[in-house]
């Protein structure tokens, strides 16, 4: 059985580096939209038992059709939650998929769950970490942020764990910056 989570921040306080260029309602909407494009990306797979949302808000992971995770106060400690839910649901694999790319695909997600068991990970265009899917739950430690990427690969060579590394458009373009959000306008207008 293979299990997901989706990690949203609070919804007020999310893509704040873009607060100069949209509003809090526009990001807010912003933020939902790629949101539900990962949870539906995912469950297009028929391949995850179960998906949840990673948030502060309830309604958000009520918005998405999800079940909620209980946010830990910082994406790390969610997701060290999340692989201990995992293993004790008895999950062969966890995925983490960030909610910030607009254009996940079903084929993006498959590709990362097609691999055995150790380390799957896509990086971002910028040195990030695009999916991540370990397998068993608790391969290795989350180390997401700036560079994460790197990070993840050396703790999972560091501890003999196979590493499988994907490169796919889906999971490379993540959008954080404004660069990101005008090669990606068509989706600001969409929302």
């Amino acid at each position: 059985m293979i299990v997901a989570v989706v990690p949203v921040k609070a919804l007020q306080s999310a893509k704040s580096r873009l607060a100069p260029y949209l509003g809090e309602r526009e990001r807010e909407r912003l933020v939902l939209t790629m949101a539900g494009r990962a949870v539906n990306a995912i469950r297009e797979t028929g391949l995850v038992a179960e998906i949840r949302v990673a948030t502060p808000q309830a309604r958000v992971a009520e918005s998405l059709n999800a079940r909620l995770h209980p946010d830990a106060g910082s994406l790390n400690g969610t997701v060290r939650s999340a692989a201990g839910w995992a293993r004790c649901r008895g999950a062969r694999g966890l995925l983490i998929l960030p909610c910030d790319l607009p254009s996940v695909t079903k084929d993006d997600i498959t590709a990362m769950l097609t691999h055995g068991s150790g380390v799957t990970i896509a990086p971002t265009h910028d040195g990030g970490t695009g999916a991540l899917y370990l397998a068993p739950p608790q391969s290795i430690p989350p180390g997401f942020g700036d560079g994460s990427f790197a990070r993840h690969v050396l703790s999972a060579r560091e501890r003999g764990v196979p590493v499988h590394e994907i490169d796919r458009e889906g999971l490379r373009n993540d959008l954080d910056t404004i660069e990101d959000l005008q090669r990606f306008s068509h989706l600001v207008r969409a929302v």
